[in-house]
């Protein structure tokens, strides 16, 4: 059991329940900013959806599949642009999950009036949100690699150089600002 599972779980499931009351007022809340808070969580696994949709469309059909007979570099290429595809996949739908749940939750116990059980949810569930935040990263970053591959399994010679160096420098420049 993780200390995330530990803590927020309880704290889902009396929200999910409605158990309790709450002494919190509306009026404390603010409900604007609360909005804002939880649509951008929903976007964030709105996001990651369309992400492992590309990434998936990357992934090769059977003719597309390296022969043992091509190049080693192809093989190579070929197997970490699967891992990478892989990564961001399972990447990304963890962060769906994650952050469609946690809006969920949130906006259930914010509906029954459970402003408190809002709050201690919310604060509870910071560890997951943080886990989501860089599982969505690393997702990125593993479907910007497999991108890159595909280039390079797609073309050959100098347009496969040209290719591969634009996507590679600017998946770079890219990286480097949101990381």
């Amino acid at each position: 059991k993780t200390v995330a599972s530990s803590v927020v779980l309880p704290v889902a499931l009396s929200v999910v329940g409605g158990a309790g009351g709450t002494t919190t007022t509306l009026s404390s809340l603010d409900m604007g900013r609360i909005k804002m808070r939880l649509e951008g969580l929903q976007a964030y696994g709105t996001i990651c959806a369309l992400l492992m949709n590309a990434c998936l469309r990357l992934f090769p059909s059977d003719s597309d599949i390296p022969k043992e007979s091509d190049s080693k570099a192809r093989n190579i290429a070929f197997d970490i642009m699967m891992v990478a595809i892989i990564v961001s996949v399972l990447f990304g739908s963890f962060t769906t999950v994650v952050f469609t749940l946690l809006s969920l939750y949130s906006k259930r116990a914010l509906g029954r009036g459970l402003d408190d059980g809002f709050i201690a949810f919310y604060e509870a569930a910071t560890p997951l949100r943080n886990s989501g935040y860089r599982s969505f990263v690393y997702s990125l970053i593993a479907f910007e690699l497999s991108f890159v591959l595909s280039l390079f399994l797609k073309f050959k010679g100098k347009r496969r150089a040209r290719m591969v160096a634009i996507a590679s420098i600017i998946s770079m420049l890219s990286m480097y600002r949101w990381t």
